[in-house]
């Protein structure tokens, strides 16, 4: 249901407003994993914890696809060569005085 809100969400601002089924796409596999849970818990069967399993692995799987394919528009991000870490294109915080 978060991740159904959370793309929603974000279809709705300009920068994704290409991704208009992914969170009807979300909201239904997961209702599925939670149905056959349920279902599986109530006649007292001892496959749910499989099929949770399944279910963090594949997507875990579906997860890694989508991060090793996708295409980052420029800017995208920068690694800083000396640190090793990402750079921010957001400006720093102001710095507290006190």
């Amino acid at each position: 249901m978060f991740a159904f809100l959370f793309v929603d969400d974000e279809r709705r601002r300009s920068q994704f407003a290409d991704a208009d089924g992914v969170a009807l796409l979300y909201l239904i596999a997961a209702g599925l994993v939670a149905l056959a849970i349920a279902v599986e818990t109530y006649f007292q069967n001892e496959r749910w914890p499989l099929i949770a399993t399944l279910a963090m692995a594949v997507a875990s799987v579906v997860a890694v696809i989508l991060a090793a394919t996708v295409s980052l528009a420029a800017p995208g991000y920068a690694v800083d060569l000396d640190g090793g870490g990402a750079l921010s294109s957001l400006p720093a915080a102001p710095a507290i005085h006190g």
